[in-house]
């Protein structure tokens, strides 16, 4: 009897030892394949593949990051809920701001956002995240979304210097996936390899805009930028509306860094005269798409008796602006929509008057249908 027992209690013990082998096994195996399946990406085996290329040098005014994402599952993937990151590092604390150039699915379906990382590392300090809306629709199996146009900038318009950025290869001027861009579904990473001391991410949710954002962020170098036109801008050079013809002038259109702002930038438009028709310049920036219909009047300013000078119109992206409309400014009034209650940045400046026997003109941004 005590025998068999014996017997028994040994079965046991060896099946026990078996089981906390095998499954101490399960464990390692597990620790391996998390340790992969966060660096895993360029044999084929993520459900996401992000592709890169860039057609500048290291040293360039702008920074052109292309990215294209490719459904590489067997299911659809939303775009809302694909995030991107491609990291830089700053130089010598600089702002930067970035915009979308060109992409099959409208640059208004594309978001961008710049953030430091919480702990910096050599080659990222920052990251750009790039985001979709729900306009941007879905990605069936093995579909891509093409390539996407961004630009990368710094705010104090002086050269990068994208030879030490995390993300950045020269010599990928052809797409090729680049696991130094890291792809994410619902916040969770699918393709590429983090720095050390990224965050975490956020499961995105659905949105028709970036969060924030009345029409624009104004995130521009100049009005000759691009990404202006592919933003639905246009600035305004000859006739087709009301104010004095033959003197309308794109440079004076800008769009100047201001802390203040959300987004960390302003739309300016100057406007000057004389009293003559020679020496008169007027602004507008004109929507190429009637797609703004509620709070798309940034400023107005009406031109008075007053002594020649230079009139400034500044506004910025305040969700708070919605549908404002400044009331006509005295000479010394700059007059602005700004995300704070003092001036965008400008400093107060005289208006002056329209040459006689011409109309009082209002200087705007685009007008809702």
């Amino acid at each position: 009897m005590s025998r068999s027992r014996s017997r028994s209690s040994h079965r046991w013990l060896g099946l026990l030892m078996v089981m906390v082998v095998v499954l101490g096994a399960g464990v390692a195996l597990y620790g391996v394949w998390r340790t992969t399946n966060a660096a895993r990406t360029a044999d084929g085996s993520s459900p996401l593949t992000v592709r890169y290329r860039t057609d500048t040098p290291a040293t360039a005014p702008v920074g052109r990051p292309w990215l294209e994402v490719i459904n590489t599952s067997d299911q659809p993937v939303e775009l809302h809920k694909v995030t991107l990151r491609y990291y830089f590092s700053d130089d010598g604390g600089a702002g930067y701001a970035a915009n979308c150039l060109q992409t099959a699915l409208r640059c208004s379906s594309v978001t961008q956002v710049v953030s430091a990382m919480p702990q910096p590392a050599t080659t990222a300090t920052h990251y750009l995240r790039v985001g979709f809306t729900s306009a941007a629709g879905t990605l069936a199996p093995g579909q891509t979304s093409q390539g996407i146009g961004l630009q990368l900038y710094r705010l104090d318009r002086k050269n990068l210097d994208q030879a030490d950025d995390r993300s950045f290869d020269p010599a990928l001027s052809s797409y090729a996936p680049s696991t130094r861009v890291t792809g994410y579904v619902d916040g969770v990473l699918l393709w590429g390899e983090e720095p050390e001391g990224a965050p975490p991410a956020v499961s995105p949710g659905p949105s028709n805009a970036p969060t924030g954002t009345l029409f624009d962020n104004f995130h521009y170098t100049d009005v000759a930028d691009p990404a202006v036109t592919a933003n639905g801008w246009q600035a305004r050079t000859g006739g087709g509306g009301p104010g004095i013809a033959s003197t309308w002038s794109a440079d004076a259109i800008s769009f100047p860094a201001n802390r203040k702002a959300q987004g960390g930038q302003v739309l300016q438009l100057q406007v000057t005269t004389d009293g003559t028709r020679e020496g008169t310049r007027q602004a507008e920036l004109i929507g190429i798409d009637n797609t703004f219909l509620t709070g798309t009047i940034a400023a107005r300013i009406h031109f008075t008796d007053k002594p020649a000078g230079v009139a400034t119109a500044t506004t910025s992206s305040n969700p708070s602006a919605r549908s404002r409309r400044s009331r006509p400014q005295s000479a010394t009034t700059n007059s602005t929509s700004s995300t704070s209650p003092t001036a965008a940045g400008a400093p107060p400046v005289p208006s002056s008057t329209p040459p006689a026997g011409v109309a009082p003109h209002r200087g705007t941004a685009p007008h809702a249908p």
